[in-house]
């Protein structure tokens, strides 16, 4: 589904309303034992030359404590001030609050530009010492491979610019931009290049199709895409590193993909990485 919002106006108010019919009911992590065999699915696929990679997600409820949302989520810009946060609730999304890192598309100033974000690993060092696996390489190859097998197959002319190494808070990814030099029709472009290969696998839609099957949980919003609109453009995010607020919980999404070479405990591991973004707020708030 897709929901446009206008705002009106803007307020200085440091209150952020949360009427209760806009808290989704209370729902349980995914176990251990459901992303087990979920992984194990996809394992047997690739294993079958049925797809390359398929992603991965799993929900991790955490206690809510007495917190103020608007407070968190000043905390959540603070920390991650290259991501896109936001903090939104409505009868129809229910409440939600995140930090992506991975931008969709965007257009501003005749310029349109798509993204292309995989890999994760504990940023330790400098960011330009980090080094990628085989695994990491191939995933952000995946892609590229997809933009451009997309594009080109809706003749639409574009650059792609070299990889390079982006931090997110305590973590980094693979990166590249693409930048489309067609005059394509932005509802359109979306299509074509969401969900790619980072939210779904590749091939996207023998991806898609396994992960219906196999997946325990419902992603809700989560790796739909999110962004402001405006006369001077838009920039529009996946939405990853994100949570629901309920009344006693919240509920985070995580994710990542898994290829031919992912091993089961590290994959695991890697989405309680991509946790922490949002976690590490939550400890910090419930520590005050």
């Amino acid at each position: 589904d897709t929901y446009w919002f206008k705002l009106t106006s803007l307020s200085s108010s440091r209150v952020f309303p949360s009427p209760s019919s806009n808290l989704a009911a209370e729902v349980e992590s995914t176990s251990r034992e459901d992303y087990d065999a979920a992984f194990k699915a996809i394992k047997k696929a690739i294993q079958a030359d049925q797809l390359n990679k398929a992603v991965l997600s799993r929900r991790l409820k955490t206690p809510k404590a007495d917190q103020d949302l608007y407070h968190l989520f000043v905390n959540l810009k603070n920390q991650y001030p290259d991501a896109f946060t936001y903090l939104i609730s409505t009868p129809e999304t229910g409440t939600w609050m995140g930090a992506s890192p991975e931008l969709v598309l965007s257009h501003k100033a005749n310029k349109t530009v798509t993204t292309a974000i995989a890999g994760t690993q504990a940023l330790t060092t400098s960011i330009d010492e980090v080094e990628w696996g085989e695994k990491e390489i191939q995933e952000h190859a995946f892609i590229e491979d997809y933009l451009k097998e997309a594009l080109v197959a809706n003749d639409i002319d574009f650059n792609i610019s070299t990889k390079s190494t982006i931090p997110a808070g305590d973590i980094c990814h693979i990166h590249s931009h693409i930048e489309i030099n067609s005059h394509t029709n932005l509802s359109q472009l979306i299509e074509i290049i969401h969900p790619g290969p980072a939210l779904s696998g590749y091939p996207v839609k023998p991806a898609i199709k396994l992960i219906r099957e196999i997946e325990s949980n419902s992603r809700q919003f989560y790796c739909g895409y999110l962004g402001p609109i405006s006369s001077k453009g838009i920039d529009w995010f996946a939405n990853i590193r994100c949570l629901q607020v309920h009344a006693q919980s919240y509920t985070l999404y995580i994710g990542g993909g898994i290829t031919a070479d992912s091993n089961l405990d590290s994959e695991w591991e890697e989405t309680n990485l991509k946790a922490n973004t949002l976690l590490s707020i939550l400890e910090t708030a419930n520590s005050i």
